[in-house]
Formats: structure tokens, C-alpha cells, sequence
């Protein structure tokens, strides 16, 4: 088994969400990115209305928001 995280640990983890289907990755930006491109391939505008950029691959999508945005998705 894995080590246990101690409480201090679990405050500071960050979370990739998909901001469609509520499914949550912690700490693992390819497994989101991975999702949405597997789940939901027609997203390829970021989902930001103050951004709105496109791209030619939902793939590059979800590496934009993850890089150029650095938020929890799941609270778009």
C-alpha cells in the first residue's frame, strides 16, 4: 500500500476536473487530458469566456487551460 498522507498533505493536492462530466483527477494532468480527448473530442475552444481561443486538437485545448490558465477545471 501507499504511503498516508497527513492532513496538511491533503490540503495542498490539486485537482484536474472535467468541467462536463464531473470526474475529477488528482494531481494527474495527462489522465484529464486524456479524458477529455478520449470523452469529449469535439472541445476545442477553450471554455473561458474571457479567453475563447481555439485549437486544431482537443488535446491542445485542454494543455492551454491547464498551462495558460492553472485553475481547478471543475469550477469553470
Amino acid at each position: 500500500m501507499g504511503r498516508r498522507m497527513n492532513p496538511d498533505e491533503i490540503l495542498h493536492i490539486e485537482a484536474y476536473g472535467c468541467s462536463i462530466c464531473d470526474v475529477e483527477f488528482l494531481r494527474k494532468p495527462l489522465l484529464f487530458m486524456s479524458h477529455v480527448a478520449d470523452y469529449h473530442p469535439e472541445m476545442t475552444t477553450c471554455p473561458y469566456v474571457f479567453c475563447k481561443e481555439e485549437f486544431p486538437t482537443v488535446t491542445q485545448m485542454a494543455q492551454h487551460v491547464l498551462i495558460d490558465h492553472g485553475v481547478i477545471l471543475s469550477s469553470l
